[in-house]
């Protein structure tokens, strides 16, 4: 993601009240905590916001109300991507669901694959009633073992 479009969410989410920024902060924190959201290492972000880079690494290690406001502006970034991400469940299931039909051998057998693996299934038994098989995918290939049931 780009730096900008960090700054962007960012700024989307304190304008929606989803983040409401630390007044009893200042306002050189206030932006060191922007720029720190955006990827920047401790250097860049005391020259940008006009200080020492031990000043910086203070306010991180040993300022709490600095190091908790950037812990809470970063859990609300990180929460607003989790919710996008769990949006995409949906489609994403949708298109390996379709690739279970595809002409192609190959693709069937890497959206069963896939969906194996995410299921925890990969690579797993399975008990069935009285018997059991035992399902071991490897390769690619599915091996079926011990199919007394």
């Amino acid at each position: 993601m780009s730096d900008d479009a960090i700054l962007e969410k960012s700024q989307n989410c304190e304008k929606s009240g989803r983040i409401q920024k630390n007044t009893r902060i200042s306002v050189k924190k206030q932006n060191a905590i922007d720029l720190l959201l955006l990827g920047k290492n401790h250097s860049e972000v005391a020259e940008a916001v006009g200080v020492n880079l031990n000043t910086i690494t203070n306010w991180v290690n040993h300022d709490e109300p600095f190091a908790m406001e950037l812990k809470r502006r970063r859990e609300e970034i990180w929460e607003d991507s989790i919710e996008k991400l769990r949006a995409l469940t949906k489609p994403a299931i949708e298109v390996l669901e379709e690739q279970l039909s595809s002409d192609s051998e190959r693709i069937r057998q890497a959206a069963a694959v896939h969906i194996l693996r995410t299921t925890g299934l990969y690579d797993s038994s399975l008990s069935l009633g009285s018997g059991e098989i035992t399902i071991t995918v490897k390769d690619e290939t599915v091996e079926k073992k011990n199919e007394s049931y």
